[in-house]
């Protein structure tokens, strides 16, 4: 039996299996291969109305508990893979001739040996690579992960250090210093918030959230607000009222953020 001291996220786990489930022994088991538009990712203003292909392993290194995709990231023992290598990847992209390849559903993060490897190899053949991700990375591994990759859509999933510790199993610095990395990168940016009754859905959250990305991002960041439907652990939950993404998006325009889109409505 071996033993891992992991430092990718600052979960720093210790012992042979970390929090996401993952690392070492499941890296290139991948869950779900599908050709998808590029705004289901959603990225708006990246290539739009192409179509990228997408890949989704196994695990995640937050507990967040509405996941949308909790079958493949948190209770995946019986979900079936397929092992695939980066030169599968590219193989893939180029039967399939595709532009870009996405690495999403799951958290890309927790594949980072994989998905450098990937996205270098796929840049040699001027094939680009996208991240979807919670940005829950330490930042030491930010430039060499993002180095080769040529957009990243952030989920910032609240803008509250307390229910992300407590909730989301995480700290909301470390997604705010990703975001802020990635802004100053080459690599394309655009956030995605998932807004959810009674979580994350008070105006002055919103408010607060929205001048933080004005002040520190700039006005051009494209931001999604997406709605929640219930999910995994909050199916007593109520979906978001179409009226309050509505609203959601008034406040984000007022704050001066010019590139602000709902989804799931």
């Amino acid at each position: 039996m071996f033993r891992i001291n992991c430092d990718l996220c600052p979960n720093n786990c210790k012992g042979q299996i970390g929090i996401c489930g993952n690392r070492l022994e499941n890296i290139g088991k991948f869950s779900a291969i599908a050709i998808d538009p590029i705004e289901k990712k959603p990225f708006y203003h990246l290539y739009p109305k192409s179509k990228t292909l997408s890949f989704g392993g196994i695990g995640c290194n937050l507990k967040c508990p509405w996941c949308q995709n909790w079958n493949i990231s948190k209770e995946f023992t019986n979900v079936g893979t397929t092992v695939l290598s980066p030169q599968d990847i590219l193989l893939l992209a180029k039967k399939y001739e595709m532009k870009t390849v996405s690495f999403t559903y799951n958290e890309p993060t927790i594949y980072y040996e994989f998905i450098v490897e990937a996205a270098e190899l796929l840049l040699e053949n001027k094939i680009e690579t996208l991240i979807v991700s919670s940005g829950y990375i330490s930042s030491k591994y930010l430039e060499p992960f993002y180095k080769n990759v040529k957009g990243a859509n952030i989920d910032l999933k609240c803008f509250d250090s307390s229910n992300y510790k407590n909730i989301i199993g995480g700290k909301l610095e470390t997604i705010l210093n990703t975001l802020e990395y990635l802004n100053s990168s080459s690599t394309w940016l655009e956030i995605t918030t998932l807004i959810i009754p009674e979580f994350n859905d008070s105006n002055t959250e919103i408010k607060k959230m929205c001048k933080w990305i004005y002040s520190t991002l700039g006005s051009e960041v494209p931001i999604h607000f997406s709605a929640f439907h219930p999910s995994y652990k909050y199916l007593n939950k109520i979906n978001t009222p179409v009226k309050k993404i509505e609203e959601v998006i008034k406040i984000a325009k007022d704050e001066g953020l010019q590139y602000v889109y709902s989804g799931n409505i």
